[in-house]
C-alpha cells in the first residue's frame, strides 16, 4: 500500500519509510502490533497514514518500566534505539524486563467542533495522559463510527470523552455526546447507540485473547452526560463517571487531572472519584476584600460550588450573559482582568457553580456534592 503525498510518505504492513527534509526514517516489524508500536513511537500523528489499513492503529506509545515510574525515574522512550524494541527489552535503567503489550490503557477523544470550540479540552486530554504509565491515545477530534473502530483494534481498558455532551439527541430525546467529523463538524448519533457500543467492548475483550483486559471505565467529561452514563451502565459498563448537570470548563479538566492521578496510584475508582471531587472543593482564589470595605487581607475563598447554576447559593446574583441563567454567589473576583487565577471574565462571581460530578458502579451512583471526608470503600 503506498500514499502520495507532499511529504512523499510509503508504507506497507511490514515496512514504513518517511522521506521529509533532512529526515529518513524507516521501521520494520516482525507482526501487526509490534510495527504498530514502532510507528507510533516514530511519529506523533500516524493515524493519517494508515487510514487504509483499519489493522494498525496509532498508540501514541510510551514504553517505560512500572518499576522505575513507581521510582520516579523516566527513560524517555524517543531515545531508545529502534535495535533496542523488540517483543520485550530490558530496562536500561533497573535492568528488569519490559514486554510490549497490546493493551491501551486509556483512549481519549478531544472534539472540539468548530462551531463550539473547547480550549481546555485537549490541554486536559494531556495532563491526564501524563498521569498514566499505561499506553495512552489521544484522538484529536473523532466520529463515532471512529469510536467502534478504536475499540475493535486493540483492548481498551478505559474511555475518556471530553467534549460537549448535553447535544441534541436525534431520538429527540434527552442529550448525546458531540463528536467531530475531520473539519470540525458537530456529528451528533443516538445515546442509546453510543452506549451499546460502549458496553460491547465491556463485556469481554474481543479476540485479544485471555491477558487482555476489556473496556471497565468510561468517563464521560461533559455537561449533562448523566442520562449517557446511566444508559452506558445499562449496557454493561461496570464504572460511569459523568455530570449531572453544565460543567465548567476549567473545573472539568481540574477533576480530571486528579481522578486519573489517583488511579495511576492504584486507588480505586470511588477513591478516585472523592479525592478528585475534594480537588475542586479545595480549591481557592484570593479574597476580594476590597469589594466589602475592608483591608487587603491573606485570606482565600472556595473557587467553585458542586452544583449547577439554578442551584447555586449567596446574597448576591448576576447573568454572565443576557441569556444565561441567573447565578447566586459571595463574592465577586476583584482583579483586574486577565484574573490571574483564571477567572474567564471580571467581576467573576465565587465560589462559581462548576456543576456536580457523578460516578455510577454496581454500588449505585455517588453524587459529587454529598461527598464526605471520609474516604469511601473499594469498588
Amino acid at each position: 500500500m503506498v500514499v502520495q503525498t507532499s511529504s512523499s510518505t510509503s508504507y506497507s504492513s511490514q515496512s514504513y519509510l518517511w522521506t521529509d527534509p533532512g529526515i529518513r526514517i524507516e521501521a520494520r516489524g516482525k507482526s501487526i502490533p509490534q510495527l504498530r508500536v514502532l510507528l507510533s513511537r516514530l511519529c506523533d500523528n500516524v493515524d493519517w497514514i494508515l487510514a487504509d489499513y483499519k489493522g494498525l492503529t496509532h498508540l501514541g506509545w510510551q514504553l517505560a518500566c512500572p518499576h522505575c515510574l513507581a521510582a520516579g525515574r523516566w527513560d524517555n522512550p524517543e531515545e531508545w534505539k529502534l535495535c533496542d524494541v523488540v517483543e520485550s527489552v530490558d530496562c536500561r535503567q533497573c535492568r528488569a524486563r519490559v514486554a510490549l503489550s497490546n493493551q491501551r490503557e486509556l483512549l481519549v477523544f478531544v472534539c472540539s467542533p468548530s462551531c463550539s470550540p473547547l480550549p481546555h479540552a485537549l490541554p486536559e486530554a494531556n495532563e491526564v495522559r501524563d498521569t498514566c504509565s499505561g499506553v495512552v491515545e489521544i484522538r484529536h477530534g473523532g466520529t463515532a463510527d471512529e469510536l467502534r473502530r478504536q475499540l475493535q483494534a486493540a483492548p481498551t481498558r478505559r474511555f475518556l470523552f471530553s467534549g460537549h455532551a448535553d447535544a441534541s439527541d436525534p431520538s429527540g430525546s434527552g442529550h448525546t455526546l458531540g463528536f467531530t467529523k475531520p473539519g470540525g463538524g458537530l456529528e451528533l448519533v443516538r445515546a442509546n447507540d453510543i452506549a451499546s457500543v460502549l458496553g460491547h467492548h465491556a463485556a469481554s475483550a474481543g479476540g485479544f485473547g485471555a491477558a487482555a483486559k476489556p473496556l471497565e471505565l468510561c468517563f464521560l467529561n461533559g455537561c449533562e452526560s448523566l442520562g449517557l452514563g446511566r444508559a452506558t451502565i445499562a449496557a454493561g459498563v461496570p464504572t460511569v463517571v459523568c455530570w449531572r448537570t453544565k460543567a465548567f470548563d476549567p473545573a472539568a479538566r481540574t477533576f480530571a487531572k486528579a481522578f486519573f492521578e489517583a488511579l495511576a496510584k492504584g486507588w480505586a475508582y470511588r477513591d478516585a472519584f472523592v479525592t478528585a471531587v475534594h480537588a475542586l472543593k479545595l480549591k481557592t482564589h484570593p479574597h476580594p476584600s476590597q469589594l466589602v470595605g475592608k483591608p487587603p487581607q491573606p485570606v482565600a475563598v472556595p473557587t467553585f460550588q458542586l452544583c449547577g447554576p439554578d442551584e447555586s447559593v449567596g446574597p448576591h446574583s448576576m447573568k454572565l450573559s443576557s441569556r444565561g441563567p441567573v447565578v447566586r454567589c459571595s463574592f465577586l473576583c476583584g482583579e483586574s482582568w486577565p484574573c490571574a487565577h483564571g477567572c474567564p471574565s471580571a467581576g467573576w462571581p465565587l465560589p462559581f457553580p462548576c456543576g456536580e460530578p457523578m460516578l455510577i458502579d454496581s454500588s449505585g451512583e455517588l453524587r459529587g456534592s454529598v461527598v464526605l471526608a471520609k474516604r469511601t470503600g473499594s469498588e
